[in-house]
């Protein structure tokens, strides 16, 4: 009896053992999932998910390596780190490609890292109303939305992720601020990043390449972009709307359509090249663009720079070898100083509506004109306009007032004026010299304060135009100068109509009348012809050995 009550007690303390074993035997670490910390997934805790619910400020989660079926969501949850035990050996990937791999919401101060990779989702990662959140050396890719979306005021840094083949956009930041470095985007189904709604992004060393849309697209939304590529995308390397941005010591090359769009957008850049695209360099709609620091703007199909109601400043920087013109301008304002356009397929500046300011600026070796204006202003300090197969400089209806010095000066070049008005000027109305050619055809010189044409060694032909009420002469030329006046006016000039020395003239249905000095004077080394020509009005019609 003693025996079977021993034996009794022994089973009864046996069975009690057993139950408090099975109920609190600790894991790895001593605790439970509840309690341990690092949380060590699946050997603490069976899953991300259960790991993540019991996570507590403070905890790191380690994941060992495997393919975890799971749709891991991070709520209202702070301070926790979560990182692969081994780098690249950890996958995430939902059962259902309609759920997020990660989700965060209204979560603060978590750290995601080493080499996790996210996959097989709608989203790689998506983060809404999270602050704080740290994003280090992941892998998102084959996702069938946006491999990563940061939304509604969410603070978050990336570094070192790869985000690739994903089927929407690689990055989406919608209303939120975000530091990104070190990581590419490439090979997605849209854009390489897409930057909207008040959005701002701060980008250094990042990788924009071989996305099917545009590179980096921004839609009222600010972006700084340093040390960056976007390149080889389908669409445009950057496409701005409603949108600022700042762009240096970057690349965007080859690129399906344009390098840069900017449409009613700011956009400055420095010591950034824009090369190798299918269409224009640089295309601004409604836009401001201030580009300096050694930028280079070539190699593209179109023009270097297409501007179009926009306004631009160019500042040390080199335009060239594009396939059209170097600069493009329409309804626009441009200030370019201290650069070069060269050996651009058409010409090296054409305006049609627009203002331009050059200064120490070279325009050179283009088969077209070196500059051309249509109905435009421009005002050329320093620099050169040579080595260009057309006009060194074409103006059509274009208007040169007002300068403080000559309205139009050249040297070894070449300039066409159809219509327009060469007026106002504290100086020249035109000065030209060391072999160059002037052509004006129905232009008005007028009310400049010295010569209306002033030629040394050049050659100037006015049809149908007028020279008047300059303060000087109406055309003095000398030093083997050429002249040709064909159904122009000569008239109401302050001194001489013409005046030749050295030079020659020819004079075909034209008037020279009312000059306050002598309407035609020529030295004994000049040569004169008149066609229906007539000279009468002046203080005196003819010096004594002309004949007209």
């Amino acid at each position: 009896m003693k025996h079977l009550v021993c034996l009794a007690i022994v089973v009864a303390l046996g069975l009690w053992v057993g139950f408090s074993t099975e109920a609190q035997i600790p894991r790895e670490g001593g605790l439970g999932c509840p309690n341990a910390n690092p949380k060590i997934v699946p050997t603490n805790c069976p899953t991300i998910q259960e790991a993540v619910n019991e996570s507590r400020p403070g905890d790191t989660i380690i994941i060992l390596p495997g393919t975890y079926q799971e749709s891991v969501k991070v709520e209202n949850k702070r301070e926790v780190i979560i990182e692969a035990q081994e780098p690249g050996t950890v996958t995430v990937k939902p059962q259902s490609s309609s759920e997020h791999v990660f989700t965060y919401r209204n979560s603060q101060k978590w750290t995601m890292r080493k080499g996790i990779i996210l996959t097989g989702g709608a989203r790689g990662i998506e983060i809404n109303n999270s602050t704080e959140i740290v994003l280090l050396d992941l892998v998102i890719t084959k996702n069938q939305a946006e491999g990563l979306a940061i939304l509604s005021n969410s603070q978050v840094e990336v570094q070192g992720l790869k985000i690739t083949e994903n089927n929407s956009s690689g990055i989406l930041i919608d209303s939120a601020p975000v530091k990104a470095s070190k990581t590419t985007s490439s090979n997605n189904g849209g854009d390489g990043l897409l930057l909207q709604n008040k959005g701002v992004a701060t980008l250094s060393e990042m990788q924009f390449t071989n996305n099917k849309a545009n590179g980096v697209n921004v839609n009222n939304a600010s972006i700084t972009m340093g040390n960056s590529a976007s390149s080889t995308n389908a669409n445009d390397g950057m496409a701005l709307q409603s949108a600022s941005g700042v762009i240096s010591d970057s690349k965007i090359l080859n690129n399906g359509k344009r390098g840069i769009f900017a449409d009613r957008s700011a956009l400055s850049a420095s010591n950034t090249q824009v090369s190798g695209h299918s269409q224009n360099g640089i295309e601004l709609k409604n836009s401001a663009l201030d580009l300096r620091n050694k930028s280079l703007i070539s190699e593209n199909k179109g023009n270097g720079i297409s501007a179009d109601s926009s306004s631009l400043i160019v500042s040390t920087s080199t335009v060239t070898k594009n396939n059209q013109n170097g600069l493009l301008f329409q309804s626009s304002s441009a200030d370019v100083s201290d650069s070069e356009v060269s050996s651009d397929g058409a010409r090296g500046i054409d305006m049609k509506n627009s203002a331009l300011t050059t200064s120490k600026t070279n325009i050179l070796g283009h088969p077209s004109d070196g500059l051309k204006l249509d109905t435009s202003s421009v005002n050329l300090s320093g620099g050169k306009i040579a080595d260009n197969k057309g006009e060194t400089v074409t103006l059509v209806d274009t208007n040169i007032l007002n300068n403080g010095n000559d309205g139009i000066q050249l040297a070894q070049s070449s300039a066409g004026l159809r219509g327009g008005t060469v007026k106002g000027n504290k100086a020249r109305g035109i000065g030209a010299q060391d072999r160059s050619t002037v052509a004006l055809t129905g232009t008005i010189v007028t009310g400049n304060s010295g010569d209306g044409v002033q030629l040394v060694a050049a050659s100037f032909s006015l049809r149908d135009g007028q020279i008047s009420q300059n303060g000087a002469r109406g055309i003095n030329a000398t030093d083997r100068s050429a002249v040709s006046v064909a159904n122009g006016t000569i008239s109401d000039n302050a001194k001489d109509g013409l005046a030749l020395a050295n030079s020659t003239a020819a004079l075909n249905g034209s008037k020279v009348q009312n000059n306050k000095g002598t309407g035609i004077t020529a030295d004994a080394a000049s040569v004169v012809t008149c066609v229906n020509t007539t000279v009468s009005g002046n203080a005196m019609n003819l010096s004594p050995n002309i004949k007209c």
